[in-house]
């Protein structure tokens, strides 16, 4: 309430580890076929996506435009302090709730008796993907994040913290199972 940013006016923003896990597994059958999908499910987290303040540090978003600075005093955004130092606020933490389809598979029995292969017990058909789709209003690439020791700039942040970290993932199998 006095105008200007001070010490006094930093404070916790958000929590990195999740209040609330859920998961969602089930096989459905029909005749020769099967599916089978497992559901996982994060909510009440949040993430410090520090990949937007490097952006907006560099240059490299538009938001940068509106930086406030103390050469810039009309800007809307907070940027540095006095003594150039570069600060972290509320709008680099996200909500990191998420459901993500985690694994998905179909298959097909084919009639092996029909077929007439007598040394073949089961021939089944399938396809499977893991991490298929992720629902979240997460800006990153993946909301499940941990930022780890780094070797070249001794970096040791963990969970909550998305920084330069991969997104998880997308895997797809074909294949055929027989069993003799």
């Amino acid at each position: 309430g006095d105008s200007t940013i001070t010490a006094a006016d930093r404070t916790i923003l958000g929590h990195g580890f999740p209040k609330y896990l859920a998961g969602l597994t089930n096989t459905l059958t029909y005749k020769s076929f099967r599916l089978s999908f497992f559901f996982n499910g994060v909510f009440d987290a949040d993430v410090l996506n520090i990949n937007r303040e490097i952006g907006y540090r560099t240059n490299r978003l538009e938001s940068a435009l509106e930086r406030w600075t103390p050469e810039t005093p009309e800007g809307t955004r907070p940027f540095r302090n006095h003594s150039g130092q570069y600060w972290v606020n509320d709008e680099l933490v996200e909500d990191a709730s998420f459901i993500r389809l985690k694994n998905i598979a179909l298959s097909y029995d084919l009639p092996v008796n029909k077929m007439g292969l007598k040394f073949v017990q089961n021939l089944r058909l399938y396809a499977s993907a893991s991490n298929l789709y992720t629902w979240t209003n997460y800006s990153g690439f993946d909301p499940e994040v941990s930022s780890r020791v780094n070797a070249t700039t001794n970096l040791n942040i963990g969970s909550g913290v998305d920084l330069y970290s991969y997104p998880i993932q997308k895997s797809y199998t074909v294949g055929v199972k027989v069993k003799f």
